[in-house]
């Protein structure tokens, strides 16, 4: 690959000489300078040249079509260097290492350039839990909790949910919707599904959890949470540079940013609109605050499952 004569190249090493975000404002910058902003190979070997020592090494043991891929790629960079917020991994560490959250932000759309919108392929992926919280599964179950017909969550990977992440759909430039293979239900698609249809927002204890629901061109309030008598969110998943699965909660007229919340008895993975008012109602000693992340495990382009019938909605219950 032949780059320009005047390019400057930084060089990127895995340890504190060179910032995992520096390289990736580096490969944006070179990519729209050459005018190769939607070329994902280019990009990918762009960043491979900018590579040294361990991590070289590194990028030498993926796999092929993640070294040939930019949005692949990147997740990969991000999972396996950004948890330190310097350059380099934890001896040891692997893109599945899990990583010390941070406070979860007020405004991701402002704070970081969506991984979203770069992306036309379809990946496989696993969503990995982080948070300071003791005792608390690593990753989204692919079992449901038998009471409440949400998803829970589990140490062992082998359980771990395994999801496709689509593109967006015409429309909703940014946001993905989210298939599910081997369904627990026969709703085939991973849907936000709000408990009680009040007002989420500033002071509101409304929470939501992660269902089974039906396919996102589909208005139905539909989904696997037996309680849930609120609407149902499909393509509100956003991905940003630090591999964060983000939830944006269209509703009234706004948008919310939901925090990912573990109930801690019960594992059962929440979202709450205000963390605060929400642990004040319902005991702030039963729950925390986390982050989900993306790891990404290989591209999978085959089409999207066939819509099926919806599921019942049930009455609500007293606590989640």
């Amino acid at each position: 690959m032949n780059w320009d004569q005047e390019t400057t190249v930084i060089i990127f090493e895995g340890t504190a000489n060179v910032n995992i975000q520096e390289l990736l404002t580096h490969v944006y910058q070179q990519a729209g300078a050459s005018c190769k902003l939607n070329d994902s190979q280019w990009m990918a070997q762009y960043a491979a040249s900018c590579l040294q020592g361990d991590a070289l090494q590194w990028y030498q043991r993926l796999n092929p079509v993640a070294q040939k891929d930019w949005t692949l790629l990147q997740s990969l960079l991000i999972q396996h260097y950004l948890a330190l917020n310097c350059g380099g991994p934890r001896p040891g560490s692997s893109p599945l290492t899990p990583s010390r959250p941070s406070t979860p932000s007020v405004d991701p759309l402002s704070e970081f350039q969506s991984w979203s919108s770069r992306t036309t392929r379809t990946y496989t992926a696993r969503i990995r839990v982080s948070s300071q919280a003791p005792n608390v599964g690593q990753y989204v179950s692919r079992m449901l909790d038998a009471e409440s017909g949400t998803y829970i969550l589990t140490y062992n990977i082998a359980d771990a949910l395994t999801v496709r992440v689509h593109p967006p759909l015409p429309g909703r430039d940014g946001f993905h919707h989210i298939s599910i293979r081997d369904s627990p239900t026969h709703l085939q698609y991973l849907g936000v599904a709000q408990w009680h249809p009040e007002q989420i927002g500033k002071n509101s204890a409304n929470y939501a959890a992660l269902a089974t629901a039906a396919a996102p061109e589909l208005n139905s309030k539909e989904s696997s949470f037996k309680r849930a008598t609120g609407p149902v969110g499909r393509s509100v998943w956003q991905i940003g540079f630090d591999a964060k699965l983000r939830v944006i909660f269209p509703e009234g007229g706004a948008t919310y940013h939901l925090t990912p919340t573990i109930s801690l008895a019960r594992q059962r993975l929440l979202f709450t609109s205000d963390y605060g008012a929400f642990t004040r109602r319902w005991g702030v000693r039963n729950y925390a605050a986390a982050d989900l992340l993306l790891d990404v495990m290989a591209i999978d382009d085959t089409p999207d499952p066939t819509p099926g019938p919806g599921f019942g909605i049930g009455d609500f219950g007293p606590s989640p």
